[in-house]
């Protein structure tokens, strides 16, 4: 049975709400004291924010003899292998320009609320890559016997970046702990932080306000939002200037600058920006630097600082540029090295060096402080050796193009669905894939939460794979949260799908064969894939049966944006042939085929990361989420944005080495970043006249109610609005009510 679900959908009749990028609303209560900007080289006082908890916001479920603690979508706090699972809280602070965090206070008043639990032990990372799943780690006695809280800390400050002129702090709140003797669980009802401030020297230059959408973003980012319009306002008086503005940098080579300037007179003419191609021999002429990917780094900084660039593609494939290559890159890759514990060598820490595009975006970031090289490099445990900031400066994607056909087949499949775009039911299409990662649960493993996507819960058919559960979680927590609504959503995993009819949960096989079918069967708008994977393809059933490049290209139907965490994927640094007829990895597939396939592609060029701890699945699920959530929570959002944020999110889970720093570093765009995600959360649209207000809704949102109310807030009533049934008009529902009705206030609202 479906439980009723408010979505953010309360519409006045008189005024529209407000647009834009907004920030996240949580759960939880926040209260803030707000920040305002301060005059360079003001030393601040400390700055104090405070949060509150209640002990209902837990949830206990029962794992493999365990308890797991939840405390809403909250994260986990990471640890060493053994020591207690338990939720943590990643929040983002602005603090005024010039300054930095010295130093933070803590406070928290604590309760016990639980006692005689067991809290689940914490695992060892999985990487998706179809290696043997590690032995359960069991509880480590030095934390499960001690009398003292774990973990030691109940806040502690993760780092501090830049995110395009705003200095953002990164704080770990830990509001529930655990005492191993008595298994007690505590909860910090209210938790204050004081963030002790010092004045730092201002860069030579002062980059020019930042543009909207960063702005934006660090308003979607912060949980003081406000001071980010008060420190906006008070740099738009700033003496900074700016040469010409340039929107939009596209870099690549001599050989296909004419073919990506279509794409650079599409943005003018259908989004007004302004565009520039440059080749990368301009640009390794005119700016300096050791190598070329610092040299085309350095021209991006160039261009932030004084002409105010928001988007940059990287038009061409970075084919095996490193110094072990023998390629021939039509825009270099930089490399960069993370690492993360080896599940298969407890105690050892696995290095892998890859790609990594985030070296772009970053532009104030050093990624080579001690200068031997080697980027990218930070510390186990201290987030300030850490190289590079993880927060971005601008909104930036790959195209791994070889030739000009590859450029062709995606700048016109991209003009003709923005310039013919289709119908909204399309824009709903969500296709969820999903195959065994390591484990599968029956009987009372089985997980209990429900998922309310119209199939049959997690205890209601067995077996139940891990990918299942967390591919259905991520569908819930962080797109059907963000307030949308399918028009058709289907489920497609190993142990269950939306066409397995009589013949049991998963009967109907998630095979090469069947994917690729219901891909061409209208196509879809959404597609997120969780499996194993390797460059040229995602691992179906049977075991090893590989969904890949070849069946790619023989889709007659597009999968939009395709959000994947198989291992390798995005590998669009693997050699292939010159042509470029034989692709390196299956992402370089849906891009470069003519009319179908894709437009947008997140993937890794490394490792996918998992750990069966986290209810959400670790890193690789809640970074992929997070795209939903930021494209669709601040609609309309371009892909670059939507991106951005859902990495930004987790910027000081990654200034050390461990599963969030790799991720980040893995995980790619490939696409246009200046391309809106056209999908956005189901809204009611008003129509008004003298006599009668008109709400429009889309009709294939049948199963949700309207109701009304003369007040809002928590506390006031809703009544279903039954004396004026809608009616269909076109594809949509409408109904008319009085415009002498009291009711001033709108929403639709899920029916059980």
């Amino acid at each position: 049975m479906k439980h009723p679900r408010t979505l953010p959908l309360s519409t006045v009749l008189t005024a529209r709400p407000p647009r834009g990028f907004p920030g996240p609303r949580r759960a939880l209560c926040v209260v803030l004291v707000l920040l305002a900007a301060l005059p360079a080289r003001a030393v601040p006082p400390a700055r104090v924010h405070r949060f509150q908890h209640a002990a209902s916001d837990l949830r206990l479920d029962e794992q493999d003899g365990f308890q797991q603690v939840h405390l809403g979508n909250a994260g986990v706090h990471s640890d060493r292998p053994g020591a207690p699972s338990l939720p943590a809280r990643f929040v983002h602070l602005l603090i005024p320009p010039g300054t930095t965090v010295t130093g933070l206070t803590v406070r928290a008043t604590e309760r016990v609320v639980r006692r005689g639990v067991k809290v689940l032990p914490i695992q060892r990372t999985r990487v998706l890559d179809g290696r043997p799943a590690p032995q359960f780690v069991p509880p480590d006695a030095k934390h499960y016997q001690s009398a003292q809280p774990y973990p030691p800390h109940s806040a502690r400050l993760l780092g501090v970046g830049q995110l395009r002129g705003f200095t953002i702090a990164q704080v770990e709140l830990n509001p529930v702990r655990y005492r191993g003797q008595g298994g007690e669980v505590l909860l910090a009802e209210d938790l204050e932080i004081g963030l002790e401030l010092s004045a730092v020297e201002q860069p030579a230059i002062t980059p020019p306000p930042a543009p909207a959408e960063f702005s934006d973003l660090a308003r979607a980012l912060v949980i003081n939002p406000d001071a980010v319009d008060a420190q906006r306002t008070a740099l738009s008086s700033s003496p900074a200037g700016v040469e010409s503005v340039v929107d939009y940098l596209i870099i690549t080579s001599d050989t296909l600058s004419n073919a990506w300037q279509v794409l650079a007179d599409h943005r003018a003419s259908h989004d007004g920006l302004v565009c520039e191609v440059r080749t990368v021999a301009s640009i390794t002429a005119a700016y300096p630097g050791r190598d070329a990917p610092e040299k085309i780094r350095n021209c991006i900084i160039d261009y932030v600082n004084t002409r105010n660039t928001r988007f940059v593609l990287l038009g061409g494939d970075g084919e095996s540029n490193h110094t072990a290559g023998t390629g021939n890159p039509i825009v270099p890759c930089r490399y960069a090295k993370a690492r993360f514990e080896d599940e298969l060598a407890p105690g050892t820490w696995r290095e892998e060096e890859f790609p990594c595009d985030w070296y772009y975006a970053d532009t104030t970031g050093n990624w080579d402080r001690d200068n031997d090289n080697i980027f990218g490099e930070a510390s186990v445990t201290n987030p300030a050796e850490a190289e590079g900031d993880m927060l971005p400066d601008v909104f930036l994607a790959r195209m791994p193009a070889r030739n000009t056909v590859n450029v062709n087949n995606f700048v016109n499949k991209l003009k003709n669905f923005e310039n013919s775009p289709p119908a909204d039911a399309f824009l709903r299409r969500f296709l969820v894939v999903a195959n065994k990662g390591f484990s599968s649960f029956t009987g009372e493993a089985r997980p209990t939460d429900a998922v309310q996507d119209g199939l049959p819960g997690f205890r209601e058919h067995s077996p139940v794979s891990d990918c299942e559960i967390w591919s259905r979680r991520l569908y819930r927590d962080y797109a059907q949260a963000s307030g949308f609504v399918p028009s058709d959503y289907k489920l497609f995993t190993d142990t269950l799908t939306s066409w397995d009819g009589g013949g049991g949960a998963g009967s109907y096989e998630l095979n090469r064969a069947n994917l690729k079918a219901k891909i061409n069967d209208g196509g879809f708008y959404f597609l997120f894939s969780a499996a194993h994977g390797y460059s040229l393809g995602w691992y179906m059933e049977p075991e090893n049966n590989a969904f890949a490049v070849s069946d790619v290209k023989t889709l007659t139907q597009k999968a939009v944006i395709v959000n994947t965490i198989a291992c390798s994927t995005a590998d669009f640094d693997s050699y292939e042939d010159p042509s470029g007829t034989y692709e390196s990895c299956i992402s370089d597939a849906f891009l470069r085929l003519s009319n179908h396939g894709g437009l947008a592609y997140i993937g890794c060029a490394g490792l996918s990361l998992g750990l069966l701890s986290d209810p959400a699945g670790g890193a690789c699920f809640r970074m992929a989420g997070g795209f939903y959530q930021a494209a669709l929570t601040h609609a309309p959002a371009s892909l670059g944005q939507a991106f951005s944020l859902a990495k930004a999110a987790y910027a000081g889970q990654s200034n050390v080495q461990g599963d969030y720093r790799y991720q980040t570093f893995s995980l790619i765009l490939q696409g246009d970043p200046a391309m809106t995600v056209a999908a956005q959360p189901l809204a009611l649209r008003i129509a008004s006249s003298d006599q009668t207000a008109t709400l429009a809704w889309p009709s294939f949102a049948t199963d949700f109610v309207l109701q009304s109310s003369s007040a809002l807030g928590e506390a006031v009533d809703w009544t279903d609005v039954t004396n004026h049934p809608p009616y269909v008009a076109g594809d949509e529902l409408h109904c008319d009510v009085p415009a002498t009705n009291e009711a001033a206030f709108y929403r639709l609202r899920s029916s059980p």
